[in-house]
């Protein structure tokens, strides 16, 4: 685990206090961040906020911290049911079954490359899925 001044040693895993009595649907871990989507549909998000490549911040909030070392949720209005954390993007299927992207991506996605929030992905409207 790292947070802006230390690496710490992690030997073996370590319980997440902030999510003590919240019980869990999706986790996700990517290079940078980690996420989570709780039962009532909110995303929480922590880690690197800041990647060495990036200006602004990738956890989905507008928390200036470079580093996150709990996770905060991030303010939407939609409920989510999965999350999936890449390198510095987090992907979010809504309840509705619409996917949604916030982030940095090397790809452009629907012509852009960074978004602050949970943003809808135009092209992937297509896709179905199951419960």
């Amino acid at each position: 685990i790292r947070d802006s001044v230390n690496i710490l040693d992690v030997q073996k895993p370590m319980r997440i206090s902030y999510f003590n009595g919240i019980k869990l649907r999706s986790l996700s871990s990517g290079v940078y961040h980690s996420a989570a989507v709780d039962e009532q549909g909110f995303i929480y998000t922590w880690g690197l906020n800041f990647p060495e490549w990036e200006s602004s911040p990738i956890l989905g909030h507008e928390e200036q911290d470079v580093f996150l070392v709990s996770p905060k949720k991030v303010l939407t209005e939609t409920k989510f049911l999965l999350v999936c954390c890449g390198s510095g993007l987090t992907i979010v299927l809504s309840d509705a079954k619409k996917v949604y992207w916030f982030g940095t991506v090397e790809v452009l996605v629907n012509g852009i490359k960074y978004v602050n929030k949970p943003s809808l992905i135009e092209s992937a409207q297509h896709l179905q899925f199951k419960s």
